[in-house]
């Protein structure tokens, strides 16, 4: 018996190899025959994707207030962000572009018109535009840019926690460092006066903070409201014999009326410090400001976290530029007869108010 065992289990082996070898050869000759083994795909035989079938495409309508300089440049760089993390417009992603030209009362027709589209996301440049947006909708996603006060806005509770569908990125104007930049520039001033939009909240929130610094800085600091009935010029008249600096926080009724403060005030020698480049480019001495394709590229930044990464709008703080870039008007430089500091003046952007009226 034990004879027998010693043919039969050598047998039995082979037998069993073969059958192994068998199913290999079966298996290979239904593979690609790359030389792979059978859990190898082969994408050499797969269809290419096109780039559309490849990723959602993505519908975001923009609403744009008019067109000043720095309302262009966000969404200019917006539309350049977004290309260049991979949103290209007619691929994967369809632009609804709408611009109020400046009329308040067009904004909610517009972000109606938007949802009646069924955008994805709603990009609204300004605070008009923005309020309009939210008063349509408590759904669809919106990131704003250039609003000053999102909170003062209503469109926020807070602004590291939005709590709302809405989130975005701030332009506010950078009253603190005015009253800094007055330091600065005219050490010798004492007194300060503010003239500002007393019907406009983000107005009176920067007077109230450059305020504050101003006595932090040891000096006077006196405010004056105003409204579109104000004889600006009888103002001015009547407070210019007892300020060493004007300061006009950022506000499209006080930007309007920049050259009749300025024509009196340079006459008196007293330098007028803005609340941003825009006001600097329209008459104002001086003032810091922020970089409004940079309020563009993180707005872009917002709107790829939440259409690509399922960002929530509620829990994404409000953003907040910390560079600032120092602007000087070279014909309020001239008439005023003042120097900045080597160390300023390298930094410093030089601009004319010649420059915006071409």
């Amino acid at each position: 018996m034990k004879k027998n065992l010693r043919f039969i289990i050598p047998i039995a082996a082979l037998a069993m190899l073969s059958l192994i070898f068998g199913i290999m050869y079966l298996i290979n000759s239904n593979s690609t025959g790359n030389g792979n083994n059978a859990e190898t795909t082969d994408t050499s035989t797969q269809p290419t994707l096109t780039s559309t079938e490849a990723a959602e495409k993505y519908k975001i309508g923009i609403m744009q207030f008019d067109s000043p300089k720095e309302y262009s440049d966000v969404y200019n760089e917006f539309i350049n962000a977004l290309e260049q993390r991979g949103f290209i417009e007619d691929v994967n992603v369809e632009f609804i572009y709408e611009n109020a030209k400046g009329d308040s009362d067009k904004c909610s027709e517009i972000a109606q018109s938007l949802i009646d589209n069924d955008v994805d996301l709603i990009f609204a440049i300004s605070e008009d535009n923005a309020v309009a947006a939210y008063e349509a909708t408590k759904e669809i996603p919106i990131v704003f840019g250039a609003v000053t006060d999102p909170e003062s806005a209503e469109l926020i509770e807070t602004n590291e926690a939005p709590g709302t569908n809405v989130t975005g990125v701030s332009d506010d104007s950078p009253s603190i460092e005015q009253m800094d930049l007055i330091k600065s520039l005219f050490p010798d001033a004492s007194a300060v006066c503010a003239i500002y939009n007393e019907l406009d909240e983000s107005s009176v929130t920067q007077v109230s903070l450059a305020e504050s610094q101003a006595e932090t800085n040891g000096m006077e600091f006196e405010k004056h409201g105003i409204s579109e009935y104000t004889d600006i010029e009888s103002l001015i008249n009547d407070i210019i014999e007892e300020t060493d600096v004007i300061y006009l926080p950022y506000d499209e009724l006080l930007s309007d009326r920049i050259s009749g403060i300025t024509n009196i005030a340079y006459e008196h020698g007293i330098p007028v410090i803005g609340g941003n480049e825009i006001m600097v480019l329209n008459g104002c001495t001086a003032a810091y400001g922020i970089d409004y394709t940079d309020v563009g590229k993180q707005s872009a930044l917002m709107v790829v976290e939440i259409l690509q990464n399922g960002g929530d709008p509620a829990k994404m703080p409000v953003r907040y530029l910390n560079e600032l870039i120092l602007y000087v008007n070279s014909d309020a430089q001239d008439k005023l007869d003042f120097e900045i500091s080597k160390e300023m003046e390298e930094k410093a952007v030089i601009v004319s108010s010649e420059e915006d009226k071409e």
